[in-house]
């Protein structure tokens, strides 16, 4: 609504980026909340493969704040400190027992690599409220285009047009290029917005009865995680036997369809495949 456009799409005072003069008084006035929305700005997509995180942005559930703390942005606007990157991750760690955010595995892999003790923490992921409250068919589901398909074109209007400067300055594919005055904006829209779909979802969660459902992808979420950050063993001899044994089931089964129809077709053809029901006098009720 207007409202909350208001409110998430203002501009943002400077003191909303965190500099080195203002940590300590910033870190200090934080809550001691148990729920952290978060978003991490990075030089790369592989928290693997010597990629970092150049800023975090961090906000609570309860109130209108939300700040951005750059690490390392290669420009001549002024970065926190290592050891204030410390005393921040000591704060979220003693903190901390829910990190929530937008693809929130992607985060929680660089947030890890800084030592923040995610092994501890539950993983809250917007991204899958937003899965459970849309249509099946709804395949859109990036922060931006939800955001839009939800509040309307304003609503990604800050992504669109950070995303424009990126480009422009060959940013984009390394954002710690961009200054903090460039960066930290963006990232603190991404937390408010996050944390505003989060209320809103989680209210269409209750009245759809799906809560208890969204508990247990919760913690697939952090199975997931867990997962991909550790890598999964595979029993190559197992798999090559039951590989082996699922293309002799297929094979059983096709020559099985041949024999109902009568003859070979491409059963992989939707087009096929509807030809040969109708010759089987089998009619879909509905246009496909």
């Amino acid at each position: 609504n207007d409202s909350s456009l208001d409110v998430l799409s203002g501009s943002h005072s400077s003191n909303m980026i965190v500099t080195p003069d203002t940590f300590t008084e910033k870190l200090n006035s934080l809550p001691n909340s148990t729920m952290w929305i978060m978003d991490v700005e990075t030089n790369g997509f592989d928290p693997y493969n010597m990629n970092q995180l150049c800023g975090i942005g961090l906000a609570d559930l309860d109130s209108e704040n939300a700040y951005y703390f750059p690490f390392r942005h290669q420009s001549e606007e002024p970065n926190l400190s290592q050891d204030q990157l410390k005393q921040l991750v000591e704060f979220i760690n003693n903190t901390c027992e829910t990190v929530v955010g937008y693809n929130v595995k992607f985060d929680a892999k660089f947030l890890h690599n800084e030592g923040i003790n995610i092994d501890a923490m539950k993983l809250l992921d917007v991204l899958v409220m937003v899965r459970m409250t849309e249509p099946t068919t709804m395949n859109r589901l990036s922060l931006t285009d939800t955001l839009i398909r939800t509040y309307g074109e304003e609503a990604g209007a800050y992504d669109l047009e950070t995303k424009k400067v990126l480009k422009k300055n060959k940013w984009f594919r390394d954002f710690s290029l961009a200054p903090p005055s460039v960066l930290g904006p963006y990232c603190i829209d991404d937390v408010k917005w996050t944390r505003k779909l989060y209320k809103d979802r989680f209210r269409k969660l209750v009245t759809s009865n799906q809560i208890e459902l969204f508990h247990f992808q919760t913690k697939l979420t952090k199975t997931l995680y867990m997962m991909e950050r550790r890598g999964v063993t595979i029993d190559n001899a197992y798999a090559k036997q039951a590989y082996d044994k699922i293309l002799t089931r297929i094979d059983v089964l096709k020559n099985r369809i041949y024999e109902l129809v009568g003859h070979e077709f491409n059963i992989s053809s939707t087009k096929q495949l509807g030809e040969t029901f109708n010759a089987m006098g089998v009619h879909s009720p509905l246009r496909t």
